[in-house]
């Protein structure tokens, strides 16, 4: 049975877009191609398995080396994961062959001593990024780097399945509109302009409640970002739930009229693919692989930080409140691009197709 490592800062049963993410892709291997799936991740504690896959807590130093050198293959998800200096600086001794999931190479583009030794060993390596049009990829082609594109994916029968949840009925939702987020409270998530935007709406029309779905996890920060993000949301149209079980989510977003994509930095959000999967029309700011996707309105938004974070002006907020209410006053555009993105999701973006390009990856097959 071959043998296969994640490694990454968060895992099952915690849930975000990341965790979604590696945990549809070790299901399918598992199912498909008969992997042993081992997922090393620092969220957890202790070992947990869950739909046959191994959740294994992330040890240092040279401990974390003994872990995968157990392994036929890991792949590491995201440059950003805080164990990849330790596996660049001792690349020598790490047995199995190693497949780096870039995931917006925010990391090596900051550290050059690292990105250059990754360089020189590169022949080790597998890289892999969401898209081609990011700026993982575009420093990979300009170093010359070979790189395997493989987007994020959805389960779309989680999507179309009979789903007997009355979200209104049960979440108490009087208003006419739904608009959706569905975002945790880490940083560059940009969820305290869900405030500015309800405030600025309202102006317009009072028939909306903006609705806010997170899980608590553990980070830091996390209780002072979601504290500030109430704060501005005060007074306003904001309905802000928390840990909601997976089927109530997908019938909030299957209740909702518009999904609201606030980050202010990403490399493939999966949130606005399940939006496409539900024919919820999104709106976005002009984030990671963005362009790419359709069924929804992207704002053009070139100021930005030195860490490449997205400034928030007015400009913004208005250009929120623009395509906010565009779509709730023409029920058909809205319809036509929930149409659009759905059909996307079904050409592209299903895991079936997704997984079996992992699999090419890990086994190196031609």
């Amino acid at each position: 049975m071959f043998k296969l490592g994640i490694c990454t800062n968060f895992s099952i049963p915690h849930i975000g877009g990341t965790e979604y993410v590696l945990h549809n892709i070790s299901k399918k291997l598992v199912k498909n191609y008969d992997y042993e799936v081992n997922v090393f991740s620092f969220s957890n504690k202790k070992e947990l398995k869950i739909d046959n896959i191994n959740i294994i807590p992330c040890k240092k130093g040279s401990y974390f080396i003994n872990q995968i050198n157990q392994m036929d293959h890991i792949m590491v998800y995201s440059d950003s994961f805080w164990q990849w200096e330790n596996i660049v600086n001792n690349i020598n001794i790490i047995k199995p062959k190693i497949s780096i999931a870039l995931v917006g190479m925010y990391h090596m583009r900051h550290n050059k001593i690292i990105f250059n030794k990754f360089i020189e060993n590169i022949n080790k390596f597998n890289v892999i990024t969401h898209s081609n049009n990011y700026q993982d990829y575009y420093n990979c082609e300009k170093n010359n780097i070979p790189v395997s594109v493989i987007p994020n994916g959805i389960d779309l029968n989680e999507f179309d399945k009979y789903n007997n949840i009355n979200f209104r009925e049960k979440y108490n939702i009087k208003e006419k509109y739904i608009i959706l987020n569905i975002s945790n409270y880490f940083y560059g998530k940009g969820i305290d302009i869900i405030g500015d935007i309800a405030i600025q709406l309202k102006k317009y029309r009072s028939d909306f409640i903006i609705v806010q779905i997170s899980n608590n996890i553990q980070y830091p920060h996390e209780k002072a970002f979601r504290d500030r993000a109430m704060r501005k949301c005060r007074n306003s149209n904001v309905l802000f739930l928390r840990d909601l079980p997976r089927e109530n989510i997908i019938a909030a977003y299957k209740s909702s009229d518009i999904f609201l994509m606030t980050s202010l930095k990403e490399v493939a959000p999966l949130v606005i693919l399940e939006s496409m999967a539900a024919k919820l029309s999104w709106i976005s700011m002009d984030i990671g692989n963005i362009k790419e996707l359709c069924g929804g309105r992207i704002i053009n938004n070139s100021n930005i930080d030195q860490k490449e974070y997205k400034i928030i002006d007015k400009n913004t907020i208005n250009s929120y409140i623009t395509y906010i209410n565009e779509f709730l006053n023409n029920e058909k555009l809205k319809t036509i691009y929930g149409k659009n993105g759905r059909k996307l999701v079904e050409k592209k973006y299903n895991w079936d197709k997704i997984v079996l390009l992992y699999n090419e990856v890990f086994k190196c097959i031609n």
